[in-house]
């Protein structure tokens, strides 16, 4: 799991809400605290839990107490595998955490392997690994006496035919680190025991509760406590190599770090896929991306790219800008293929809808005429005649049409009246007169039922645009820099996000009584586990005491000259090589 998020963005809720909700479920889990203060906050959890004291091991190293833990990550087991292959781990982690220039860092990966390969055998600690580096052989020698690697053995003593000025151009560097292994008595107290007091399979394998406090302070360095950090997380890695498919399934571990940068190598992927599989499941947190970055790793992006392609699950709290453009991207299959941006409408008729009205209607007219007609003819011959003939018309009609809906009324009058003479005798005359008159008028009312159809009126879609595949990222970033406090983003793979706000956790009054006794509580259930720091220190002085006493067999003593004879062939490397 990847935890990101500005300081004072909720990751340190989240981080202890888990770490409460493991407690309560019995799952064991490790937190390793750069900083101090969740350390702080899950021992006040069990102080005022104490029937969760036995699980519980407090490994502090920041401050000296009655309570120090020690823990030698030289100790070696035939259970762990090669002692070869461990010392080369040892070898290389130990230079990333000094951040050693890349262009001598396989040089000097082989002094330190030559270095640490006797002190694995010796059964001693990194607090003895300067013996190596000074000029008085004497300490080294007897180290060296218990070594039966002839290829190591062949090294130093080639080591030792080099002129002084030659040999401090070659290892004076490398003493000056390793030197500061042991110039807090802090380190002396914690990594120079012999012996672990707890046990990482112990804790795993038994659900317990490691709490690593590893805050600077005048007792701890920023180095020497990343050089425990990264230590512990491989221990972590090479214990959970070793766990069985059944007890990685039934049996989860939870490993949970802050700013856990300062604790992974140039090897994070293996180390984190390696443990997800093996259910050693690692909570890791920070702030910015840029801090996965190091100048000094191969490649310097190695943790950063580990991260991006191990831990599915990401928990994103508000983010620097820069920050908030990467993980927006992870949100890209979840966006719309088309947003839209701007929309213009126009006014148009959407639709018609008929009304049906009663129309009522209203028509009259009148109309008059007169007419005269006269004429006259001459001829011969003779008859006589007479005719009159006049007559007169009136009529009224009223009516509806077939549906009832029409009423119409009509009248009119007219008259006509002729009169004709005619006399002939050898010569004729005719004459005619006539004259005609009408009038009319009409009135009709109607009623009619009418279908109008009414237009609808509304918004057309006239164009669109829709926002683009950048800008949709664009504004998921956005989100991510304003998330509030305690909000944030929890996305698995490829399933759709969530955004959640994370449980306020009001903190635990501060009990110093109970405290103290939740330290007694765990030193009782593991009465080997704590010495005061003053007797830590002893027990560091007396493996240079029982060095000094130690009585070489002949056989080894003869294993430091060139050409003795030593279990294993010996490699002949030349001078730079070996150095």
């Amino acid at each position: 799991m990847h935890v990101i998020g500005l300081t004072g963005a909720g990751k340190s809720f989240f981080l202890e809400l888990m770490m409460r909700q493991f407690l309560v479920a019995k799952k064991g889990f490790c937190l390793i605290d750069p900083l101090g203060y969740l350390y702080e906050s899950m021992v006040n959890v069990v102080a005022h839990r104490p029937e969760f004291a036995d699980r519980v091991i407090f490994f502090n190293p920041s401050k000296p107490t009655d309570y120090i833990a020690g823990y030698n990550p030289f100790q070696y087991d035939k259970s762990q595998g090669s002692l070869i292959a461990k010392r080369n781990t040892i070898a290389e982690l130990l230079l990333q955490v000094f951040k050693t220039d890349p262009a001598i860092a396989q040089r000097l990966e082989l002094v330190m392997r030559r270095a640490i390969h006797p002190l694995i055998e010796a059964g001693l600690t990194a607090c003895e690994l300067s013996y190596f580096f000074h000029d008085d052989a004497k300490i080294r020698n007897l180290i060296l006496s218990r070594c039966s690697s002839a290829e190591v053995l062949d090294s130093w003593a080639r080591i030792d035919q080099l002129p002084a000025r030659m040999r401090e151009e070659k290892l004076g560097s490398f003493e000056n680190r390793v030197s500061k292994l042991t110039e807090l008595e802090m380190i002396r107290a914690t990594l120079g025991q012999t012996a672990n007091t707890f046990s990482i399979p112990e804790v795993v394998e038994e659900n317990k509760i490691l709490l690593v406090n590893l805050s600077e302070s005048e007792w701890l360095s920023g180095s020497d406590a990343n050089v425990i950090g990264t230590m512990l997380v491989n221990d972590m890695h090479q214990y959970a190599l070793r766990r069985s498919k059944e007890d990685a399934e039934n049996n989860p571990f939870y490993l949970v770090m802050d700013e856990f940068h300062n604790f992974l190598t140039a090897k994070a992927e293996n180390i984190l896929d390696q443990c997800r599989q093996k259910g050693v499941h690692m909570i890791l947190a920070h702030q910015r991306l840029n801090q996965l970055v190091s100048e000094h790793l191969n490649p310097k992006n190695a943790i950063l790219e580990a991260v991006k392609s191990c831990a599915r699950t990401k928990v994103i709290f508000s983010l620097y800008p820069d920050d908030a453009d990467v993980f927006a991207r992870y949100f890209a299959p979840e966006l719309p293929e088309k947003e839209v941006k701007n929309e213009i409408y126009r006014t148009t008729v959407l639709n018609y809808s008929i009304e049906r009205e009663i129309v009522h209607g209203r028509s009259r007219g009148e109309s008059e005429g007169l007419a005269r007609s006269s004429g006259s003819a001459g001829g011969s011959g003779s008859a006589s005649g007479s005719g009159f003939t006049s007559g007169n018309t009136h009529n009224v009609s009223h009516g509806f049409d077939q549906d009832g809906n029409s009423l119409g009324h009509s009248s009119g009058f007219s008259y006509s009246n002729a009169q004709s003479f005619s006399e002939m005798n050898n010569a004729y005359e005719s004459w005619s007169d006539s004259e005609g008159y009408s009038s009319g008028s009409i009135d009709m009312e109607s009623e009619q039922e009418v279908m109008m159809l009414i237009p609808e009126l509304g918004q057309e879609l006239a164009s669109q645009e829709f926002w683009s595949l950048d800008d949709q990222l664009k504004r998921m970033g956005s989100r991510l820099v304003g998330l509030p406090n305690q909000f944030a983003y929890i996305k698995y793979g490829s399933k759709k996000s969530a955004l959640v706000k994370i449980k306020t956790i009001f903190p635990v009054e501060y009990d110093e009584e109970k405290i103290l006794k939740v330290y007694e509580l765990s030193a009782r259930a593991n009465p080997e586990l704590y010495l005061p720091f003053k007797q830590r220190l002893l027990q560091w002085e007396s493996n240079l005491i029982k060095l000094e006493q130690l009585d070489a067999p002949e056989k080894q003593k003869q294993q430091i000259l060139p050409g003795g004879e030593a279990s294993g062939d010996i490699i002949d490397l030349p001078d730079e090589d070996l150095i």
